[in-house]
């Protein structure tokens, strides 16, 4: 028989109930205190539902004020739109403020930590998580923010921050929340330049994050005045890594070294920014982790799109073969079909280093290029003479081997596989894998929904 919704622990509707609140706002509260008076009980009772605070510029102050009130002293997840930081909200504003010891996740910008007269000290030892948006003057001053902040009263107490998303903030701004406490770490940097050298400081203070993203990271350097690599920048607990339209990423990443990374996403920023030379290649940073103190040996995914220059394929297909863990690869780039057709040299064809192994570069046995490979996304234009090889070499078709043991079965493949192509090669290739799917527009938008939706779900996750 089913459970009956009113078994249901009153500490796991309460939780359903936060969730529900930082989804959809305070509102989501009234037509639950009417379901029933046991849900009505918890409601009135819960006051971290009610710490849950949002301001924006159409909230009701009265409104405001009350729920501030009946979240008492429990902990408080606020949220203070850029745009509310008019008169009509300054008592609000106070409020929030006056409780700022109690606050475990803040989204807010610089211009009302400065204005409130907030101080970090006060903010720490609870603030867990914390989204700082640039307020306006843009290069405002943080010194009374952090003043002290070293000269604390409870010098053996842990800080609790240990997410940090930097929107758009000065250096001065980004720097003060960085330390060895840090576990996530997000910086989004638009319309305001840093150096090279700022990003390789943020990353320095860091040194056990586990994940990384750094989005639109618009460098101010000249090609030609690119500083040299620092000291590498060691990052042994890093595990995930996105970098997504960061102007000269390559020089960037090729400073870090990261031996427990496991999924790397890299999004190459658009050409439209690149008015002079074009992009930077990619191979300086292939190389730089092709060498044993920079290669991710433990890396399971990894994402390239549209981050590929004329040469790289080469550099390319060197680093893979250090990755014996590979599971996921995806790549999204036309300079790999460019690559593929000059030669068939498995140098510089990637579909042929996939397809077969080959020799050691010091005379030992063969090897697969990713022997663990699994799931393979090609937005590469290739055709399907250069798939069926693949299909057939990790398909568990073709014979193995002597002396090689055989790379893992390929379970999906993602590429353009549209019924145009030869219907007996496509089935073939098809018959030779577990799953093979075509990318293109058209096929896409015929794929049932339950099979697009775990399409997408592998892809993004």
């Amino acid at each position: 028989m089913p459970a009956d919704i009113h078994d249901i622990p009153p500490e796991i509707l309460a939780a359903a109930f936060e969730i529900g609140i930082h989804t959809w706002g305070i509102q989501f509260i009234s037509p639950l205190s009417r379901v029933c008076k046991d849900w009505r009980f918890i409601v009135d009772n819960t006051p971290r539902l009610w710490g849950i605070i949002s301001v924006s510029p159409k909230s009701s102050p009265n409104v405001l004020e009350k729920q501030i009130t009946k979240a008492k002293a429990s902990p408080l997840s606020i949220r203070i739109s850029p745009s509310a930081q008019g008169i009509r909200h300054s008592r609000v504003r106070k409020l929030i403020f006056a409780l700022s010891a109690n606050w475990v996740t803040a989204d807010v910008g610089t211009a009302f930590l400065r204005d409130s007269g907030a101080r970090w000290n006060v903010l720490r030892y609870n603030l867990e998580t914390l989204t700082l948006r640039r307020g306006n003057p843009t290069y405002d001053d943080p010194a009374s923010f952090f003043e002290d902040s070293t000269h604390h009263s409870h010098p053996h107490r842990q800080l609790s921050l240990h997410t940090f998303s930097a929107e758009s903030l000065p250096k001065a701004w980004t720097t003060g929340f960085l330390g060895p406490w840090i576990k996530q770490f997000y910086l989004r940097q638009s319309g305001i330049g840093h150096t090279i050298t700022d990003t390789w400081d943020f990353l320095a203070r860091i040194p056990n994050t586990t994940t990384i993203e750094l989005y639109q990271v618009q460098h101010v350097e000249h090609p030609d005045r690119v500083p040299p690599l620092p000291r590498t920048i060691v990052l042994p607990k890093l595990e995930s890594l996105r970098v997504k339209g960061m102007k000269l990423s390559p020089t960037v990443l090729s400073a870090i070294a990261a031996p427990s990374l496991q999924t790397l996403s890299i999004h190459e920023v658009s050409e439209r920014w690149w008015w002079w030379n074009g992009p930077p290649s990619m191979s300086g940073f292939f190389a730089q982790w092709s060498q044993p103190s920079h290669t991710p040996t433990h890396l399971h995914t990894l994402e390239l799109i549209d981050t590929l220059r004329a040469g790289d394929t080469p550099y390319l297909i060197r680093w893979l073969r250090r990755l014996p863990n590979l599971v996921r690869l995806l790549i999204t780039d036309d300079k790999v079909d460019k690559a593929a057709s000059v030669t068939s040299n498995g140098e510089l064809n990637l579909y042929n280093a996939l397809a077969y192994p080959w020799g050691e570069e010091n005379g030992g046995s063969s090897v697969w290029l990713c022997p663990s490979l699994m799931i393979l996304y090609l937005d590469t234009a290739p055709e399907l003479t250069d798939l069926i090889p693949i299909a057939r070499s990790r398909g568990g078709i073709a014979p193995p081997t002597a002396d090689i043991p055989p790379p893992a079965r390929l379970r999906r493949l993602e590429s353009h596989l549209c019924p145009v192509h030869n219907q007996d090669e496509l089935d073939e290739l098809k018959s030779l894998i577990d799953e093979a799917n075509c990318i293109c527009t058209h096929c896409g938008l015929t794929i049932e929904g339950d099979a697009f939706f775990s399409l997408l779900a592998d892809l993004l996750f």
